[in-house]
């Protein structure tokens, strides 16, 4: 307050002068921000346009899912261990609810003719119809990891797993069964996409003898 009776007091010309001197020195201050944003968003364009870019996949013009950048080379054992197992819950998947996804997911990772193959074995036996209808309404995996495997080609995009260990279904009104599997499989390992989100494409598999 005792600024403004100041100001109230002075000459004409002093409060002109008072007021010059402010807008001087707002002016200034909007110049200082104008260029401190413009610094903040040419660094930030900056760094977005250094950072690698999800790109779309393509097979003959067709998008087939987003490329998450996973380099197949380097991933790690443990990983693709992961992305086995997940791939072997889903092929031996006998939940009633989930089962038409779990399906979906198990053949999305194989070749294209093996998945052929494996959906007209599922169409001849009416496989998934019987599951949604005599199925589970939960079940459990355990896995064994005292068989279970990855053997890699050290230079290359192959590798070779085995995956063991025990299925358990939980009928609504019925006490709990479980069914054991070894499977052994040949796969490639690829790009993480949407599409394919478990990075491996099984060239092969079959059931390990006792």
């Amino acid at each position: 307050m005792s600024k403004d009776l100041n100001i109230a007091e002075a000459p004409p010309e002093k409060v002109n002068d008072d007021l010059i001197a402010k807008a001087s020195r707002f002016g200034a201050f909007g110049w200082i921000a104008f260029f401190i944003t413009l610094f903040v968003l040419v660094t930030q364009n900056t760094i977005y346009m250094l950072m690698p870019k999800q790109v779309l996949a393509s097979e003959n013009g067709k998008i087939i899912g987003q490329v998450l950048f996973d380099e197949a080379k380097v991933r790690p054992v443990e990983a693709i261990t992961a992305d086995l197992k997940n791939w072997v819950l889903r092929c031996t998947s006998v939940n009633k609810i989930t089962i038409y996804e779990d399906i979906a997911i198990c053949l999305n990772h194989m070749e294209p003719e093996l998945a052929e193959l494996k959906m007209v074995l599922y169409e001849e036996s009416l496989y998934l119809q019987k599951i949604t209808q005599f199925g589970c309404e939960r079940t459990s995996i355990t896995f064994d990891d005292s068989i279970t495997s990855i053997t890699r080609d050290t230079f290359g995009y192959s590798a070779v797993g085995r995956v063991a260990g025990e299925v358990t279904c939980f009928p609504t009104n019925d006490k709990p069964n479980s069914q054991s599997f070894d499977i052994q499989a040949d796969m490639s390992l690829i790009k993480r996409t949407t599409n394919t989100p478990l990075a491996l494409k099984v060239t092969d598999f079959r059931d390990v003898e006792k």
